[in-house]
């Protein structure tokens, strides 16, 4: 028996020395995939602080472009004020130009006018006292015609009796007989 023993003990000891190839074996491959693990989560770690701080720079640019962007707006809006400012300034300068030299040319005018409504006035007046005085001595004398013949005719109607009424109404009526046969 005694080789059977040896058989046996062998036999364990193969057995045991697999058992402990396999536990080895087994830990060797535990190591290896926690390794592995540890690996693949430093690389998504690396990647995740990858990303955040590409995440952060692009924040970054993009506020800077965005703070560069509104001051460039800012600057030509700024400058179109200043332009338009000056444009309408010298819009309200030949206004003004244009104003001042319509008045005065308005003001011309209106001197040219008077004078030459004052020279006309000048005229009239003098000749209406060139007729005045040629119709001075013609009206004295027609005025001195007229009371000669006031007083001559006073002279006859403190001598003539009144006429009668009713022949003066019938002279009326012979007068409107005689103008109805004119006009028809």
């Amino acid at each position: 028996m005694a080789t059977r023993k040896t058989k046996t003990t062998k036999l364990d000891k193969a057995t045991k020395d697999l058992k402990k190839a396999t536990r080895e074996v087994g830990e060797a491959l535990a190591d290896k995939i926690k390794a592995l693990g540890d690996a693949a989560a430093a690389r998504v770690n690396k990647t995740k602080r990858d990303v955040s701080r590409s995440s952060e720079e692009t924040k970054r640019k993009i506020e800077a472009s965005a703070r560069k962007a509104k001051r460039s707006v800012e600057k030509t809006l700024a400058d179109a004020k200043k332009e338009a400012q000056a444009e309408i300034g010298a819009v309200r300068k030949t206004a003004s130009r244009r104003v001042s030299s319509l008045k005065s040319s308005a003001n011309k005018e209106i001197a040219s006018i008077k004078k030459s409504v004052m020279t006309k006035v000048d005229e009239v007046s003098k000749a209406a006292d060139r007729k005045l005085a040629e119709l001075k001595p013609a009206k004295k004398k027609a005025t001195a015609k007229k009371v000669v013949a006031k007083k001559a005719a006073a002279k006859k109607t403190a001598t003539k009796p009144a006429p009668a009424k009713k022949p003066a109404a019938k002279k009326t009526a012979a007068k409107k007989a005689a103008g109805s046969s004119k006009r028809g």
